[in-house]
């Protein structure tokens, strides 16, 4: 397939009306390199900043298209630019080395193969290279790759799109654009993730970070969740937690696997809370709420959780729902958290509500917690 014929079929599907993209393929290796950027494992390159302005070309910019070619120049896949910045070679990191899927993933792997290739390349064209040079670092996600699964998947959830469904759920997660959203039910997405992990290539979807869609994500979250192996199922969620960016697929990920694994678990919640990423904060006080408020529980837990300090909406709601959960399951322990008012007032205010709002605080709680809430104005 000729790039003209895959952007062209891209487009069609994508309804896309330009065909503003480039088609390249890779100095060195590019049918491994176009695989690996195919198979959602290569994510980034780099190149070399003087031979930009050797030939007076522009950097690549974020939102642009590429066809990326094999090494008889027919199309693999499709990517789009996600980020681009420039940095001396000296001070490439090792995120910059694992985006780049080559060899063992290492910083020393990349320094090494990069370096050789750079100092060929600047030979050719008359320069010289040294540990200053500034390399440009572009990242991207492959949008299209013909018959790779992350395209199946995509394709059978626009087959079960609920138009009405999308529009309502589109409000209730206002950090996720409207074009992101297909609109699949939970139970259905739920559902059909059951059956795709049986699938032996699922492990190439769960590879092709970030998805496009926001339904991907749930699909991708309802994966994970049916991991068996809690080292396994544990490291794929590590993999994905960056990538979330809502809360109702945060909310919904809920790993079989930590069940029977609680003692382990712990030392991950409490990075996660440290990490200090809205969805990945949020995440570990869920799992917290989920997993030890029972016979598990412990009186340090919401001490954890009451140390949280943040401003983010989407992590203090999650607090107050841990608070308000706790009170309905340890109200001894938990209750001098608001008569001490340990939490701020928002948090605290709020998870007084929610417990009110549940038939497993009594009536005399309720008024005794009512009692308890903040007023404006009011100072500790």
């Amino acid at each position: 397939m000729t790039a003209e014929e895959m952007w062209s079929e891209y487009a069609r599907r994508e309804g896309i009306e330009h065909t503003d993209y480039e088609a390249w393929a890779f100095g060195e290796e590019a049918d491994e390199l176009a695989a690996l950027v195919a198979a959602g494992r290569k994510t980034a390159t780099a190149s070399a900043y003087p031979l930009y302005e050797l030939e007076e070309e522009p950097l690549p910019g974020k939102g642009e298209y590429s066809v990326i070619l094999d090494s008889r120049d027919q199309a693999v896949c499709v990517i789009r630019t996600e980020r681009v910045y420039v940095v001396p070679f000296r001070e490439i990191d090792e995120e910059q080395a694992r985006r780049e899927g080559e060899g063992d993933l290492s910083l020393a792997y990349w320094r090494e193969v990069h370096e050789r290739f750079f100092r060929q390349e600047l030979r050719e064209a008359g320069l010289s290279f040294d540990q200053d040079m500034p390399v440009v670092c572009e990242e991207f996600s492959c949008v299209y790759a013909p018959g790779r699964i992350g395209e199946r998947i995509r394709a059978k959830l626009w087959e079960m799109q609920d138009v009405e469904y999308r529009d309502f759920h589109g409000k209730l997660i206002p950090t996720v654009a409207p074009e992101a959203i297909i609109g699949v039910r939970t139970p259905q997405a739920r559902k059909y993730a059951m059956q795709l992990a049986k699938e032996p290539d699922i492990g190439d979807f769960l590879t092709q970070l970030p998805h496009r869609y926001y339904d991907e994500n749930n699909v991708h979250a309802f994966v994970v969740e049916q991991i068996k192996d809690y080292q396994e199922c544990l490291a794929q969620t590590e993999r994905f937690l960056p990538y979330i960016d809502n809360w109702a697929t945060c909310d919904m990920m809920a790993p079989k696997a930590f069940a029977r694994h609680k003692e382990e678990l712990l030392e991950p919640i409490g990075r996660w809370i440290d990490s200090g990423d809205t969805y990945t904060v949020r995440f570990g006080v869920g799992m917290l709420m989920r997993y030890y408020l029972d016979e598990d529980f412990r009186p340090e837990y919401p001490q954890r959780v009451a140390a949280i300090c943040s401003k983010e909406y989407y992590v203090n709601m999650m607090r107050a729902w841990y608070f308000a959960t706790a009170l309905t399951k340890q109200y001894e322990c938990v209750i001098p958290y608001f008569e001490e008012r340990w939490l701020d007032d928002w948090t605290h205010n709020k998870a007084i509500s929610k417990a009110c709002e549940s038939y497993r605080v009594t009536a005399e709680q309720k008024k005794y917690l009512r009692g308890l809430k903040v007023k404006k104005g009011e100072t500790k």
